[in-house]
């Protein structure tokens, strides 16, 4: 089968979206399947594996950034990219997510091309990802009664355009259970689960790291990183590391703090796994997924959460689940408990054997049968590379 993955990021970041496409990708080259990868970038191709990328330029229309204006300029340029890429290389099946949504599915439909949509992101509806707030409770869909003035045309547009592609699409496959729930309440489509694959040997390594820190990853205000802050000084004695790209103004919170380093985001990160203690996700926006927490997990750290959102999934019975994110003594309590070596051992075995559910076999076969239910199409119809 020949399939067209078209997506606004497919080899540029480290981020969940892009890694569950790459996962994704790989598994249905495995699979026997012709996947070419369709981005914005170079206009230049290359092989890899078994998949081939073909970069096509995307003008940036100003000079600077404005997410909602950008995505229509972008949508209306893509549409011609994917328009040229289909009428030159017969296509079976198109899968899209994210930012180049709506282009996608439109050029696809005209050609009667199934179209599969993996919803990873809020942002498909609601210009601020559900910042502070649940969506199955907060959110009736009127953007203009939550947002007011904040809610300006280019947003309006947008929100459209994803509207539109969720409702022409043959399937919407959700990244989590919460992720499905929300996709059912705003669209009223049903959306099967598939989970992000991952290589769990990967974050595996070998040999007692001593385990000598608590990691919390993207010191970002939606991750929860004011709280984050307060936890850090009531446990002056408790070592931090501080992971991903820090603005300035969270530096500056930082440098108080003696107890807490910072390290970029890297290759390394199953290293630094390996010497963590716990990982911190005091999110206090709900979350459609939470891909560290499986990584994590899968290097036998056991994480500390907030209880909404997709995480829970993501964390299993391998972490502690905090209901109430403001309670600070939850939080020190949580950590405090994890100082016993027993309890730590036993919640990281539970976490190792949470995540083995997230391989690529488990994940492969629930999206074989959405795709086959929703379009005809039988992904496993290919022969099994080597």
């Amino acid at each position: 089968m020949r399939i067209c993955y078209s997506l606004d990021n497919y080899d540029r970041a480290s981020g969940g979206a892009a890694l569950a496409a790459r996962g994704l990708a790989h598994h249905l080259a495995d699979l026997g399947h012709e996947v070419s990868i369709l981005q914005p970038g170079r206009n230049s191709d290359y092989s890899d594996g078994a998949i081939q990328v073909h970069g096509r330029n995307l003008r940036r229309p100003y000079l600077y950034r404005q997410h909602d204006r950008d995505t229509l300029g972008w949508n209306r340029q893509w549409r011609h990219t994917v328009d040229d890429y289909l009428e030159h290389n017969p296509t079976d099946l198109l899968i899209t997510q994210n930012r180049l949504l709506s282009s996608s599915i439109d050029a696809a439909v005209a050609r009667n091309i199934p179209t599969v949509i993996w919803a990873h992101a809020f942002r498909l509806f609601c210009p601020d990802k559900f910042f502070r707030r649940d969506p199955l409770q907060q959110c009736q869909g009127n953007c203009t009664e939550c947002m007011g003035g904040m809610f300006r045309e280019a947003a309006k547009n947008n929100q459209r355009a994803y509207q539109h592609g969720l409702q022409q699409a043959n399937l919407i496959m959700a990244n989590s259970q919460y992720m499905a729930r929300v996709i059912k309440h705003l669209t009223d489509r049903d959306a099967p689960v598939v989970y992000p694959t991952f290589d769990l040997d990967d974050w595996r390594q070998p040999g007692a790291a001593r385990r000598d820190h608590v990691l919390f990853i993207k010191p970002q205000e939606g991750k929860g990183f004011s709280i984050f802050l307060d936890i850090a000084r009531a446990l002056p004695d408790k070592t931090f590391v501080v992971a991903g790209k820090t603005s300035r103004s969270a530096r500056k919170a930082l440098q108080p703090l003696a107890n807490v380093s910072t390290i970029e985001w890297s290759n390394e990160m199953p290293q630094v796994y390996a010497r963590t203690q716990a990982l911190l996700g005091p999110s206090i926006s709900p979350e459609p997924f939470g891909r560290v927490f499986v990584e994590a997990a899968s290097a036998g750290v056991p994480s500390i959460t907030s209880n909404q959102g997709g995480i829970p999934e993501a964390v299993g019975s391998g972490g502690i689940l905090i209901d109430n994110i403001y309670d600070l003594d939850a939080w020190v309590n949580a950590l405090r408990s994890l100082d016993d070596p027993e309890v730590r051992g036993a919640f990281a075995n539970r976490a190792r054997a949470h995540a083995c559910q997230f391989d690529s076999k488990t994940i492969g076969r629930a999206l074989r049968d959405s795709v086959l239910a929703a379009t005809g199409l039988d992904l496993h119809v290919g022969s099994q590379r080597n």
